[in-house]
């Protein structure tokens, strides 16, 4: 009987041991720099979906309520897509943290960007 004990103290230790390097491992595995850029990765993605959805909602939501028209959402467009200096259909978000200012004042309506390009005309 004593030796069942001392068995049974034994397999609990090694079992322990064995349980103690498991959470090792899993430890360093979650730690491992990997494992971390994959999930912010999928982070990523997931708020670019939820961006994604919301920019189209309020897109639709202005364009429905005539706040501005197509037409004017996409000359807006265009004059942003140059502020990087590369008309390419996307801005280099670098260049939006930017600390020098920019050269030209940014129209606050689409009637004044309007009446700004035809003046240059």
């Amino acid at each position: 009987m004593a030796g069942e004990i001392g068995f049974v103290r034994y397999f609990k230790r090694e079992m322990d041991k064995v349980d103690a390097e498991r959470k090792l491992r899993l430890r360093k595995l979650m730690r491992d720099p990997r494992t971390e850029l994959v999930d912010h990765v999928a982070d990523l993605r997931a708020d670019l979906g939820r961006l994604t959805l919301m920019l189209e909602t309020l897109l639709d939501l202005c364009i429905t309520k005539k706040v501005f028209s197509e037409q004017e959402l996409q000359l807006f467009l265009e004059k942003a897509d140059w502020r990087d200096g590369v008309m390419d259909g996307k801005l280099d978000p670098s260049h939006m943290r930017s600390t020098q200012p920019r050269d030209e004042v940014v129209p606050k309506t689409p009637e004044d960007y309007l009446k700004r390009l035809e003046e240059t005309e």
